[in-house]
């Protein structure tokens, strides 16, 4: 297996999952096998969650599906957006694997269980109120969703000092809706 890619595989960006979603396509058309989207991402999840011991499987979706991907992982929801919008990546300089971020988190969500749980709830809310906006194009709201969904990644502790410096440049640039940390957190 022969991999080419434009940036390196440790920066965070599901590269590993979109490497893992291409491999079973490869390994389906090769067996001449026809594999539906849900079936190469349920195949792909399980594959990324035995790697890792942990991990939600969206950017095994976003993998799968391409674009902006509305994405639950219980109870299992997957639904592309046609919508799409221009976006800006900044890599911070690190990365903490996903599962040892997971772990901090279930550390201070055991501390703090029913604080927990009404973050939990905001961040649904706040993605349930975010695809809305994408849909309808409204991007000034779909910014200001990103921007209130930072500061509960904050407070689920995920954010560092560099990335809190990160986002709050890019909110200063002109013509910037909103910005946010992506995936699990912490570089």
């Amino acid at each position: 297996l022969a991999i080419e890619s434009d940036f390196a595989p440790d920066l965070g960006l599901g590269s590993s999952a979109a490497v893992t979603v291409a491999t079973l396509a490869a390994l389906a058309a090769f067996s001449r096998r026809a594999l539906d989207r849900e079936t190469v991402f349920r195949s792909a999840r399980a594959v990324i969650q035995r790697v890792q011991g942990v991990g939600s499987g969206a950017d095994a979706a976003a993998s799968v599906y391409g674009g902006i991907v509305a994405y639950r992982m219980e109870p299992l929801a997957i639904r592309r957006i046609a919508q799409t919008h221009p976006i800006t990546v900044v890599y911070s300089g690190s990365k903490t694997p996903t599962a040892e971020v997971i772990r901090s988190v279930e550390e201070r969500r055991a501390a703090y269980a029913a604080v927990f749980h009404a973050l939990y709830e905001a961040m649904n809310r706040i993605s349930d109120e975010a695809v809305a906006a994408i849909e309808q194009r409204n991007w000034t709201r779909a910014g200001g969703l990103m921007n209130l969904a930072q500061g509960l990644m904050d407070s689920l502790g995920v954010n560092t000092p560099a990335l809190s410096d990160i986002v709050h440049a890019l909110r200063a640039q002109p013509g910037v809706l909103g910005a946010k940390i992506s995936g699990s957190g912490l570089g």
